[in-house]
Formats: structure tokens, C-alpha cells, sequence
């Protein structure tokens, strides 16, 4: 009896067997096969991440609505990046022990599901719970396209396919808010941004059936729970710190002592029981002594800082400081997410080519660095072209340094870590996105209310305000802004120094 064959799948090279039951080489698939095996995951990934960041243009007008502060604004965008940063080693580690088939198809029913909590949310407390149910899907979703990537791909070929990866990881992140802005002015209002991924979903489920085949080898399931618990409550205590300090209570208090050391001994617990405890752990402490993970992770947490502070404040200055629209600030974002994409293609092309990522990583931490000084020298009163353009350039860096750090830690890890190794860089890159938001945003807010006391930390439109508060208002949250990536600058210029420092490894043709 025959089998139907479907040519759209693609098996991974190295488990194929022979008619007699015995593993046997077969020729490495087409660039083109390869690239339809993982378009339903990269589908499901982009779809999840513009979702993700969707909101950013909209929260103007979400957070009123509902009854929020600027301290609510910063936290619907936190407990989604805390849910992805916190969730992504345990996706990556289950990756290395259960069929990352049913996995994704998991993840993409939890970000499903928080997107119908959003869209019914009526108060803060229930929008920031469903953005933290949609991170931990989102997480799913980003650590896992890069298990498969690693499964399906030659490392040679890798840096193309990681390059279409964090291109769909980075532009997706980035073109949300544009998507969001849109939204926003349209009929459906802003809880159309949480509709807006549903159809793409349902669409990357079924191409995902049809295109994916990962064979799994059965190994015993062994997951880390107190390590992952001991992990969220970690990063959530530090950014309750770092979000509500100097705004919901003084720096000078008992609450910030506590909050400190409770922080300080969660982290302590996550490092003793990852290293002694778990015998699975989702973090692996160990892989940070090779220089490679330790440099590229340090790296890739840098480089996040940078990303999603664009992504956050980009949308607010131009709504809060230049007076404009969701759907005009979303579409000023647009020439940062054409950047990214057509870079992250040359990239991959360049990377494949020369079978050498680190004069590309180079070259994009370079460019991230100068794209920050410039957002820098942004006030209140600068051209708008300006800003467009500055954003641009640092598109421009994030499309060819995100793929090629990824690319350095998955050629130097075994087989059976690569699901470990890819998710510590994805963490690495969400926890320093999620920490500079939180820095950040309590810095905007403190300024703004202390400057403008009439407002405080409340969220009002400019346009209610009278003429002379309107102005004041304005100037302080567009200098604010840029202040913002004038303190940015330094870190960014050190992930310059730290990628300088990764050894540069030549990629293999195969696995």
C-alpha cells in the first residue's frame, strides 16, 4: 500500500530512516523546501508578535478608557514582555523534550486566548492580565521558531533562515504599532487590535499541519516548575521596583528596601536551584561558560533595550508632544519597520554567502548605537523627518545584529541544546526590552508629574488641555522622550564592544 506523499514537508535530514529501520543520510533539502516547511511557525510568530506590540499606538486611548495612569501604560506593556521574558527558557527547554509540533499549536491557543480577554477587557486589572497571557503564547512562539529552525536547517543556511526569524521576530514588534494606529482611528476602535491576529492564527494552524514535520524521539519529561516560578516572581518583584518606584511610593522607603531584597533573594534562589536542584533546568547557567553565550546573550539583552524603547516611545512622542493621531504616529513608525525588513533580508543573503555572521553583527550594533544617539538628540520641537529618519537608521541596525546573535550561539552549542541555547538569547533580548520600559517609563512619569503637577501621572489629551498647560505639557514629554535615548546611548555603544569581543566561528554547510 502506497502512502499519499506531501511534498510540502520537510523532514529533518539527520532522522530519516532507511527501509531496513537504520538511520541513512539523504541529500539536504532546497533552500525553497525549507522555506515552506517553517512558513506556518514564521506565520504564527509574526501574527503573535504584532499583537504583542498592537496596543503601543492605541494606548492612548485604551488606558482612559479603562480608567489608567501613566503607571497603567507602562504596565500593559510590562506584563506582556514579563510573561514573554519569563516564560521563553521553559518553552525552549520543553522544546528539547516534548514534540515541538503540539507545542506550538499550544502556544497558539494561549495567545488566542488573551486576545479575547483583552478585546472584553472594561477595567485595567483584566487588560494587563490578558497581555500576560498573551506574552506567555507570544514566548512560545518565538522560542520555538528557533527550535525548528535549528532542527530543519544546515548551519550554513542557518543564518539566512535565523535572519528570517528575527526579521519576522523585529518587524513584527515594530510594525504593531503602525497595524495599532490604524486600528485605533478605524471603526473598530481599539479592541479591534485584538481581533486583528485571530484569522492569522486560525491560517498559520492549518499551514503548520500541513508543511511541519519534526520527528520527536520519546526522552522523559522532566520540567523545572520551581525554577520557572522562582523565574516570574524574580523578574516581577524587580519590575515592581523599577515601575512603581518614585511614583506609587518614595525611593527612600521602607517599601523599596523590601521590594529590593525581596528581588535580590529570589534571584539568588533561581541561580542556586537552576544550578544545584533542577536536573532539567530551564535556565542553564552552564552554557554562560562558553564565551560565545555569555557575550552574545549580554549582547543580545543590550540591543532589546534599544528595540523596544523605540517601539514604546516612538508611538508616545508623537501622540503626547507633536499633537498627532494614532494612525499618523503608527505610519511615522513605518520607515524603522522597512529598514528592518529589507536589511534582515541582505543580511541573511551576505551571512549565507560568506558563511561569516560577525562582520554583519558588528556592523548592526554600530548602526543600533548611532540610530539611539540620534533619537537622542530629539526634543519637543524637532523636525518630525528627523525623527522618522533616526528611527530608520536604527531599524537598520536591529535587522543585521538580532539574527546574527542568535546565529553565534546555535553554531557553537551540541544537537540536544539548541532549544536551551536559542531561548537564552530570546531571553536575554525580552528581559533587557522589559527592564529598560520599566527604568524608562518610571523616569518619563516622575518627570512629567513633576513638571507639570496640574496633570501628574494621569494620561489626559493634549488637545483637552488649555492653550499655555497643552504647550508646557508638550515640551516636557517630548524632551522627556528623548532624554530617554540620550541615557540609552552608552548601552547601546556597549553592545558595540561587547559583540567586538564574541569569537567569530565559520558556519558549516551541514548539520
Amino acid at each position: 500500500m502506497q502512502h499519499e506523499q506531501v511534498p510540502e514537508a520537510v523532514t529533518a535530514p539527520d532522522e530519516r530512516l532507511d527501509p531496513g529501520g537504520q538511520t541513512a543520510p539523504t541529500p539536504s533539502p532546497t533552500h525553497r523546501e525549507l522555506l515552506v516547511a517553517v512558513s506556518g511557525v514564521m506565520l504564527a510568530m509574526f501574527v503573535a508578535l504584532i499583537s504583542g506590540t498592537v496596543v503601543i499606538n492605541a494606548l492612548p486611548r485604551i488606558v482612559p478608557d479603562l480608567g489608567g495612569s501613566q503607571t497603567a501604560y507602562t504596565w500593559v506593556v510590562v506584563a506582556n514582555m514579563l510573561t514573554i521574558t519569563a516564560t521563553t527558557p521553559l518553552w525552549g527547554k520543553l522544546a528539547d523534550q516534548l514534540n515541538i509540533e503540539h507545542l506550538i499549536r499550544a502556544a497558539l491557543l494561549v495567545y488566542v486566548v488573551g486576545n479575547l480577554i483583552g478585546m472584553l477587557a472594561q477595567d485595567i486589572p483584566t487588560m494587563i492580565t490578558a497581555r500576560a497571557i498573551q506574552g506567555v503564547g507570544i514566548g512560545g512562539l518565538v522560542a520555538l521558531s528557533a527550535a525548528v529552525i535549528a532542527r530543519l536547517v544546515p548551519p550554513r543556511e542557518r543564518g539566512r533562515f535565523t535572519g528570517y526569524q528575527n526579521m519576522c521576530w523585529a518587524t513584527g514588534t515594530i510594525a504593531g504599532p503602525v497595524v495599532g494606529g490604524i486600528i485605533a482611528d478605524s471603526p473598530l476602535g481599539w479592541r479591534g487590535c485584538f481581533l486583528i491576529g485571530l484569522p492569522f492564527a486560525a491560517a498559520s494552524m492549518a499551514l503548520m499541519s500541513r508543511t511541519l514535520r519534526i520527528p520527536h524521539q520519546s526522552r522523559p519529561v522532566k520540567v523545572d516548575l520551581l525554577g520557572g516560578l522562582l523565574v516570574v516572581a524574580g523578574i516581577s518583584l524587580l519590575l515592581a521596583l523599577l515601575s512603581l518606584g518614585g511614583s506609587r511610593f518614595p525611593w527612600a522607603s521602607s517599601t523599596t528596601v523590601a521590594l529590593a531584597l525581596a528581588a535580590a533573594a529570589v534571584i539568588a534562589a533561581v541561580v542556586f536551584v537552576e544550578l544545584k536542584v533542577a536536573t532539567e533546568p530551564i535556565i542553564r547557567f552552564g552554557l554562560f561558560r562558553g564565551r560565545t553565550v555569555a557575550l552574545a546573550t549580554a549582547t543580545a539583552a543590550l540591543v532589546g533595550m534599544a528595540m523596544l524603547a523605540a517601539t514604546v516611545y516612538l508611538g508616545e512622542y508623537y501622540q503626547y508632544s507633536r499633537g498627532l493621531d494614532p494612525m499618523d504616529a503608527g505610519l511615522l513608525t513605518a520607515p524603522m519597520v522597512a529598514a528592518l525588513a529589507a536589511t534582515g533580508v541582505i543580511n541573511g543573503r551576505i551571512v549565507s554567502a560568506t558563511a561569516r555572521w560577525k562582520p554583519m553583527c558588528l556592523f548592526g550594533c554600530a548602526v543600533v548605537a548611532l540610530g539611539v544617539a540620534m533619537i537622542g538628540s530629539v526634543d519637543h520641537a524637532t523636525p518630525v523627518p528627523f525623527v522618522a529618519l533616526s528611527s530608520a537608521v536604527l531599524g537598520i541596525g536591529l535587522g543585521a545584529s538580532t539574527a546574527n546573535l542568535m546565529v553565534a550561539v546555535q553554531t557553537i552549542v551540541d544537537p540536544d541544546e539548541v532549544g536551551s541555547a536559542s531561548s537564552l538569547v530570546t531571553f536575554a533580548q525580552s528581559l533587557g526590552g522589559t527592564v529598560s520600559i520599566a527604568i524608562l517609563g518610571t523616569y518619563l512619569g516622575s518627570r512629567v508629574a513633576s513638571e507639570t503637577p496640574e496633570i501628574g501621572h494621569s494620561l489626559p489629551d493634549p488637545a483637552t488641555l488649555p492653550d499655555a498647560l497643552r504647550a508646557t505639557y508638550q515640551q516636557v514629554v517630548g524632551d522627556t522622550i528623548g532624554d530617554l535615548f540620550l541615557f540609552m546611548t552608552p548601552i547601546a555603544a556597549l553592545a558595540v564592544v561587547l559583540a567586538l569581543l564574541i569569537p567569530g566561528t565559520r558556519l558549516r554547510s551541514t548539520h
